[in-house]
Protein backbone atom coordinates (compact mmCIF):
# COMPACT_ATOMS: atom_id res chain seq x y z
CA UNK A 1 0.00 0.00 0.00
CA UNK A 2 0.98 3.58 -0.48
CA UNK A 3 -0.49 6.70 1.06
CA UNK A 4 -1.68 9.44 -1.28
CA UNK A 5 -1.37 12.93 0.14
CA UNK A 6 -3.03 15.83 -1.67
CA UNK A 7 -3.53 19.38 -0.37
CA UNK A 8 -7.12 19.47 -1.64
CA UNK A 9 -8.16 15.98 -0.51
CA UNK A 10 -8.04 13.76 2.54
CA UNK A 11 -5.35 11.10 2.83
CA UNK A 12 -6.25 8.00 0.85
CA UNK A 13 -4.64 4.63 0.20
CA UNK A 14 -3.70 2.99 -3.08
CA UNK A 15 -2.48 -0.41 -4.17
CA UNK A 16 0.45 -0.73 -6.57
CA UNK A 17 -0.91 -2.73 -9.52
CA UNK A 18 2.16 -2.66 -11.76
CA UNK A 19 5.72 -1.34 -11.85
CA UNK A 20 7.92 -0.68 -14.89
CA UNK A 21 11.62 0.21 -15.01
CA UNK A 22 12.81 1.30 -18.45
CA UNK A 23 16.33 1.11 -19.92
CA UNK A 24 17.12 4.56 -18.45
CA UNK A 25 16.16 3.35 -14.95
CA UNK A 26 13.07 5.58 -14.95
CA UNK A 27 10.33 4.01 -12.86
CA UNK A 28 6.61 4.17 -13.51
CA UNK A 29 3.91 2.61 -11.36
CA UNK A 30 0.22 2.01 -11.83
CA UNK A 31 -1.94 2.69 -8.79
CA UNK A 32 -5.50 1.77 -7.89
CA UNK A 33 -7.00 4.15 -5.33
CA UNK A 34 -8.89 2.55 -2.45
CA UNK A 35 -12.06 4.53 -1.78
CA UNK A 36 -12.58 5.70 1.80
CA UNK A 37 -10.82 7.51 4.61
CA UNK A 38 -8.66 4.97 6.48
CA UNK A 39 -9.12 4.63 10.25
CA UNK A 40 -6.63 2.25 11.93
CA UNK A 41 -8.11 -0.37 14.25
CA UNK A 42 -7.30 -3.82 15.57
CA UNK A 43 -9.58 -6.74 14.77
CA UNK A 44 -9.92 -10.10 16.47
CA UNK A 45 -11.95 -12.89 14.89
CA UNK A 46 -14.15 -14.66 17.46
CA UNK A 47 -12.38 -17.98 16.87
CA UNK A 48 -8.84 -16.58 17.36
CA UNK A 49 -6.80 -15.30 20.30
CA UNK A 50 -4.63 -12.90 18.28
CA UNK A 51 -5.49 -9.34 17.23
CA UNK A 52 -4.70 -8.20 13.69
CA UNK A 53 -4.22 -4.66 12.29
CA UNK A 54 -7.00 -3.41 10.02
CA UNK A 55 -8.34 -0.22 8.45
CA UNK A 56 -11.95 0.89 8.47
CA UNK A 57 -12.63 2.70 5.20
CA UNK A 58 -15.12 5.49 5.85
CA UNK A 59 -16.75 6.99 2.78
CA UNK A 60 -18.52 10.31 2.24
CA UNK A 61 -20.29 9.00 -0.86
CA UNK A 62 -24.07 9.24 -0.34
CA UNK A 63 -24.75 6.07 -2.34
CA UNK A 64 -22.34 4.16 -0.08
CA UNK A 65 -23.41 5.78 3.20
CA UNK A 66 -24.76 2.52 4.62
CA UNK A 67 -21.86 0.42 3.32
CA UNK A 68 -19.29 -0.35 5.99
CA UNK A 69 -15.93 -1.49 4.60
CA UNK A 70 -12.81 -2.91 6.26
CA UNK A 71 -9.35 -3.76 4.91
CA UNK A 72 -7.51 -6.60 6.68
CA UNK A 73 -4.58 -8.91 6.14
CA UNK A 74 -5.24 -12.05 4.11
CA UNK A 75 -7.16 -14.80 5.90
CA UNK A 76 -9.51 -12.74 8.08
CA UNK A 77 -12.54 -12.74 5.76
CA UNK A 78 -15.07 -15.52 5.96
CA UNK A 79 -18.80 -14.91 5.35
CA UNK A 80 -20.73 -14.28 8.59
CA UNK A 81 -17.54 -14.43 10.66
CA UNK A 82 -17.86 -12.54 13.94
CA UNK A 83 -15.00 -10.07 14.45
CA UNK A 84 -14.29 -7.80 17.44
CA UNK A 85 -13.14 -4.27 16.48
CA UNK A 86 -10.91 -2.35 18.89
CA UNK A 87 -10.08 1.24 18.02
CA UNK A 88 -10.23 4.65 19.62
CA UNK A 89 -13.88 4.21 20.60
CA UNK A 90 -15.68 1.50 22.56
CA UNK A 91 -14.99 -2.02 21.20
CA UNK A 92 -17.79 -3.47 19.10
CA UNK A 93 -18.55 -6.58 17.09
CA UNK A 94 -19.16 -6.96 13.35
CA UNK A 95 -20.23 -9.76 11.01
CA UNK A 96 -18.25 -10.14 7.78
CA UNK A 97 -20.56 -9.85 4.79
CA UNK A 98 -19.26 -9.80 1.19
CA UNK A 99 -15.73 -9.87 -0.22
CA UNK A 100 -14.99 -6.79 -2.36
CA UNK A 101 -11.32 -7.32 -3.26
CA UNK A 102 -8.59 -9.78 -2.38
CA UNK A 103 -4.89 -10.22 -3.15
CA UNK A 104 -2.02 -12.28 -1.82
CA UNK A 105 -1.62 -9.81 1.07
CA UNK A 106 -4.98 -8.24 1.91
CA UNK A 107 -8.78 -8.52 1.81
CA UNK A 108 -11.36 -5.76 1.55
CA UNK A 109 -14.88 -6.69 2.58
CA UNK A 110 -18.08 -5.13 3.77
CA UNK A 111 -19.71 -5.90 7.08
CA UNK A 112 -22.73 -5.35 9.27
CA UNK A 113 -22.71 -4.38 12.92
CA UNK A 114 -23.37 -7.40 15.12
CA UNK A 115 -26.19 -5.98 17.22
CA UNK A 116 -26.46 -9.21 19.21
CA UNK A 117 -23.13 -8.68 21.00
Amino acid sequence: FVGLFDINQKVTLAVIKWLQIDIHNDVQIGLERIIGKPEPVMCQPADEQEEHPALLLQTDNVTQANTKIILTEKGIFSPNRKIQINGQSTPYSILANGLIDSSLDYEIFNYNLNLGS
